[in-house]
């Protein structure tokens, strides 16, 4: 898995963020966290997906740039306004695949 290098994480999960990193990278069991992960279809702005998904290697290895962490889906859904919000005050826009590959890049 690819983790973006300054990784969004919320409030709760950051208490945890080595532990949960670490788990999800070797594909253990986690409930009630989810993973912000830039998008597989272009339509898409960014993509929400539960940690359990990340059980199977393939999944991990084909899943595109993680970019945020968060335990609990409201908290997912807050650290998303964050990301989209930065992303806004950024670039005037919403294309979140462009901002974060541009800061990567830096």
């Amino acid at each position: 898995m690819k983790w973006y290098r300054e990784l969004y994480v919320g409030d709760k999960a950051r208490r945890r963020q080595g532990e949960i990193v670490a788990a999800v990278s070797e594909g253990r069991q986690l409930r009630d966290v989810y993973l912000l992960t830039l998008p597989c279809n272009p339509v898409n702005t960014l993509e929400i997906v539960p940690a359990w998904n990340f059980r199977q290697k393939i999944l991990r290895d084909r899943t595109p740039m993680v970019i945020g962490l968060a335990d609990g889906y409201r908290e997912a859904l807050a650290l998303t306004e964050t990301i989209i919000a930065d992303t806004c005050r950024e670039t005037g826009g919403t294309r979140v695949c462009d901002y974060i590959s541009g800061r990567e890049s830096l």
